[in-house]
């Protein structure tokens, strides 16, 4: 009797493979891990267009922050009352 002929390994080996493709599959991170993950949300307070003040009350600039790339990239884009104008990636 022959044990490795094609369909005995067959057999054999793709419930072998299965057994090691279905867990790592079922493993993965989700597809979007920053919008899922409260981790990648610590910064979400800081969300939004914003007007900057000085301690006496006046208007010094603007500030705008945007969520990109599924929530893991925050975008600020920021004016000074005096036109000066930047961004910064967080």
């Amino acid at each position: 009797m022959y044990l490795h002929t094609p369909i005995t390994v067959a057999v054999i080996a793709i419930p072998a493979l299965l057994g090691l493709v279905l867990p790592a599959a079922q493993a993965q991170e989700p597809a979007v891990p920053c919008e899922k993950n409260a981790a990648y949300r610590q910064f979400g307070f800081w969300i939004g267009e914003w007007d900057m003040f000085n301690s006496e009350g006046r208007l010094v600039g603007t500030n705008r922050i945007e969520k990109l790339l599924n929530g893991c990239l925050l975008l600020e884009h920021w004016t000074s009352a005096r036109g000066g104008e930047g961004n910064s990636i967080n």
